[in-house]
């Protein structure tokens, strides 16, 4: 076992080497026999592992470890106890669950860029979805969480595509961002999806 974090914030690894042990620790555990718990090989902690599993960079967690994780969430303000969970990576940051700033329609900070949200002043088309289980997917809202984005129940997006402004179909990546990934057949009822 080796305490990566440890090391590199001591200097005695660098972050790609950091990397690389984790890579190869990741390999053994896909092609070895012997039972290996990543995180406990790579010195982390169950708060630690989630992070990076969330895409935390190794070098600002080394520095979460030894000088302390935040307490806030960084875009409400709120407190954070990262031992109760209930927070998400987001760009190297911890943010809260609830944060109220998250809705893409309200905040000043994402309005700012209209190409980021391009369905912002825009009618949802009417559509005739391919089953009930998509109709009741894509019409779904969440009383907790006004951003789609940020609620685990929901799974599908349903919006215009960056590439040609036809509306399309997206299976939600829940990774703190606004990402999807398109999908062309219905994973319920299998039919081709279409949309305009």
């Amino acid at each position: 076992m080796r305490d990566i974090l440890k090391d590199l914030y001591e200097g005695e690894i660098s972050e790609d080497e950091a990397y690389d042990i984790m890579d190869e620790v990741v390999e053994c555990f896909h092609t070895s026999d012997k039972d290996i718990v990543i995180p406990d090989e790579l010195g982390l902690d169950i708060y630690e592992w989630t992070a990076i599993c969330q895409a935390l960079s190794l070098g600002v967690l080394a520095r979460w470890r030894c000088e302390g994780w935040p307490t806030v969430c960084y875009k409400c303000g709120s407190p954070i106890n990262y031992k109760e969970f209930g927070w998400i990576i987001n760009n190297d940051q911890l943010k809260c669950l609830k944060c109220p700033s998250d809705n893409p329609y309200t905040d000043e900070e994402n309005m700012k860029d209209e190409e980021a949200f391009p369905t912002e002043a825009r009618e949802m088309p009417t559509v005739g979805h391919c089953c009930n289980r998509m109709k009741k997917q894509v019409e779904y809202r969440c009383d907790i969480h006004p951003d789609p984005f940020d609620c685990p129940d929901n799974l599908i997006h349903f919006g215009p595509r960056f590439q040609d402004d036809r509306w399309g179909y997206g299976i939600i990546i829940h990774d703190g961002t606004h990402s999807y990934v398109k999908i062309e057949y219905c994973p319920w009822c299998g039919k081709k999806l279409t949309a305009d």
